[in-house]
């Protein structure tokens, strides 16, 4: 922890509130702060912090660390927290049951070969070199996840028609995997960084 609190500087902390003036989720929960998260972190008391929700309410938008005039680098802090609180057997409450989680782990094998390129129709312009790259995502996943709800591959296309109309055809990687967002936000560093 007390690696954390060096590189994000959050020793600087001079409890001025500007943070949690800012926080959109201290907007709507007045009992989150990530200025008390950050003093509860410099007395100490890191197993209390990685057991507590509000270490994972944060969004990490860095709305806070624009606005401290101490620059506290508090969403490095809080996924700094995470990363520890992971490693020690905590984790959030995931939305989605971990469904997404599982889709990330799975993508983070290297022997897996995907079909990222099966949602490309004829008429969409795609290239396999060029100075836009077209990341899809998880789209081809969520295709199967939410349907009946939206249509994610729909978005795809109609991304790749729009940057077709601009007289762009976009790179389409074939070896893109996940961007791992959800892994990394919980604190499951390591994983994350095999995508």
């Amino acid at each position: 922890m007390k690696q954390i609190i060096r590189m994000t500087k959050a020793y600087y902390c001079v409890e001025c509130g500007k943070c949690s003036g800012s926080c959109p989720v201290a907007r709507v929960n007045e009992g989150f702060s990530p200025r008390v998260i950050v003093e509860r972190a410099l007395s100490g008391m890191k197993g209390e912090i990685e057991g507590d929700r509000e270490l994972w309410s944060c969004l990490t938008c860095e709305a806070c660390t624009t606005k401290c005039p101490s620059t506290v680098k508090y969403s490095e802090f809080i996924r700094g927290m995470r990363s520890s609180a992971f490693n020690s057997g905590y984790t959030s409450r995931c939305s989605q049951g971990g469904l997404l989680h599982s889709i990330q782990r799975v993508q983070s094998y290297r022997d897996i070969v995907q079909n990222r390129l099966q949602w490309i129709s004829d008429d969409l312009k795609t290239s396999t070199e060029g100075e836009v790259l077209y990341f899809t995502g998880c789209l081809p996943y969520f295709e199967n996840l939410f349907s009946g709800f939206v249509n994610p591959l729909e978005i795809a296309r109609s991304t790749v028609k729009i940057l077709n109309k601009a007289g762009i055809s976009p790179v389409v990687s074939p070896n893109e995997r996940c961007c791992g967002h959800d892994l990394l936000w919980t604190g499951n560093v390591e994983t994350f960084q095999k995508l």
